[in-house]
């Protein structure tokens, strides 16, 4: 008997060995982000740090309840392993792997196997995540928090096993998306949903009341913190909803947020590589949008729909949001990959030789798309002057070359300016080999670029410390 394709041990277990390889090069490629590349933290980054390490039960700052949930994350981090530039960016790194297996899942769940490994690939290896995957901000937590809510709430509506936990899931996933900047709209979106879409109403309608109130329960306790610090502090409720501080920027916002999602001829300005969205995949999300047309009456057409019409326009107005679209346009980008390869197999119904043939071109243009993707970020982030002048790699050079040779019983002095101190005694409550100060002392000591522009240094330099970078290199000034 001829044997058939389907009997290849290779072809059953395609989808595992494809999710496994990419979830092991997906892993490389976070690890390398947060380790080399940039290799360094950038200001917000640092003010994120410094917000972590002052976080308290008992004199909690209103502010700080934004994204609230991965400040505690990351002061877990570092009462565990102390502060240093990877476990500043290391909270980062395990969301973004969260994340991608979330997407992984949710496009699994919505379309087929197929999909979801082309589009979580594209995804995955774009500019846009590697950064947010890398970046030592709560910026990752919108695209974490939305992702794995969407995926516990369409396993609420379709699976019977574990039912209470899967609702009692989405409530909390729910009430913590709250916490994150322009959350709201995507809960807006699930709620309308749920509203008007008849098949969603139909099902939600046959709900175990006992459940419904447990997982409102738990969602409404997770919420706490947030409805007790909008009430104290209003400016609160402004940040989540995206609400423009100065309506004047925004024509100022509006361009800027334009190039950094399309600029395909801009130059990088700030941290951000331009653009987020290179031209091949700008071209997959406007199909995409023009696919959206054909799902408009499914749950998750409803969703993408509603969803994108609340947050996009309040992205474009605000000033550095433009990361917070990632996981509408992963979204979309699946559609259209959906779309590309379903209209195909219509062409060649019965035709398997034409079917694999004219996949070979969207194989390549996967393998160009993630490849460009992978190395435009490792070399932006690595060679382009203007993004690497943001980040600073301080911290990096103080602990590995210049604390080696410390202890704690005879800690290295460092002298700081006062904008430097609530970073650095940071580092030296969790490293014990320095000890921070902001006056000049008579005996040897580590000085600052800042603190020694500032301050008239006592005693004899023996050493400059510096950086890689072209401009502004002295970093640390040694005296005896």
């Amino acid at each position: 008997m001829q044997a058939r394709v389907t009997d290849f041990l290779l072809y059953k277990w395609r989808y595992v060995l494809g999710y496994g390889l990419l979830f092991v090069v997906i892993g490389g490629l976070l690890f390398a982000a947060s380790r080399y590349v940039p290799g360094g933290l950038r200001p917000a980054e640092i003010e994120t740090a410094v917000k972590s390490g002052s976080l308290s039960l008992t004199s909690l700052d209103p502010t700080m309840v934004v994204n609230l949930p991965y400040y505690v994350l990351q002061r877990g981090v570092f009462m565990l392993l102390g502060v240093s530039t990877f476990t500043i960016k290391l909270p980062s790194v395990m969301l973004a792997y969260l994340t991608v297996i979330g997407i992984a899942l949710l496009i699994t769940t919505w379309h087929r196997r197929n999909i979801a490994v082309i589009a979580t690939t594209i995804a995955a290896t774009s500019v846009q995540f590697l950064f947010l995957a890398q970046d030592g901000t709560p910026l990752i937590m919108y695209s974490f928090l939305a992702t794995w809510l969407l995926f516990a709430s369409t396993y609420v509506t379709r699976q019977k096993i574990f039912g209470t936990l899967w609702k009692v899931l989405a409530g909390v996933l729910f009430a913590a998306l709250l916490y994150t900047p322009f959350g709201i709209y995507l809960a807006i979106a699930v709620l309308t949903t749920i509203l008007f879409h008849p098949h969603v109403r139909f099902i939600v309608k046959r709900f175990s009341t006992i459940r419904l109130v447990l997982a409102a329960v738990f969602g409404i306790i997770t919420l706490l913190p947030l409805i007790y610090a909008s009430f104290v502090n209003h400016s609160v409720v402004f940040t989540l909803l995206g609400i423009p501080q100065h309506f004047s920027q925004i024509p100022a916002n509006f361009k800027q947020t334009t190039l950094d999602l399309v600029g395909f001829f801009a130059p990088a300005n700030g941290s951000l590589a331009r653009p987020l969205y290179t031209i091949d995949v700008a071209i997959l999300l406007l199909l995409g949008l023009v696919r959206l047309a054909a799902y408009r009456y499914t749950a998750r057409g409803y969703i993408c729909i509603f969803w994108g019409i609340l947050l996009i326009p309040l992205v474009l107005i605000n000033k550095d949001q433009a990361t917070y679209l990632f996981p509408l346009a992963t979204l979309i980008l699946a559609i259209s990959i959906s779309g590309i390869i379903t209209d195909w197999y219509k062409l060649f119904p019965r035709n398997p030789y034409a079917r694999i043939v004219g996949l070979l071109p969207l194989g390549v243009l996967v393998l160009g798309v993630t490849i460009s993707g992978a190395t435009r970020f490792l070399n932006t982030y690595h060679y382009s002057p203007s993004v690497v002048a943001t980040y600073s790699k301080d911290l990096s050079i103080l602990q590995t070359q210049q604390l080696k040779n410390a202890s704690s019983n005879n800690p290295t002095i460092l002298i700081v300016a006062p904008s430097e101190q609530p970073f650095y005694s940071l580092v030296a409550k969790y490293d014990k080999r320095v000890a921070v100060a902001t006056n000049s002392i008579g005996g040897g000591a580590i000085y600052t670029r800042a603190a020694r522009q500032a301050l008239a240094p006592a005693g004899e330099m023996t050493d400059i410390v510096t950086s890689s970078h072209t401009t502004d290199a002295d970093r640390f000034y040694v005296y005896k």
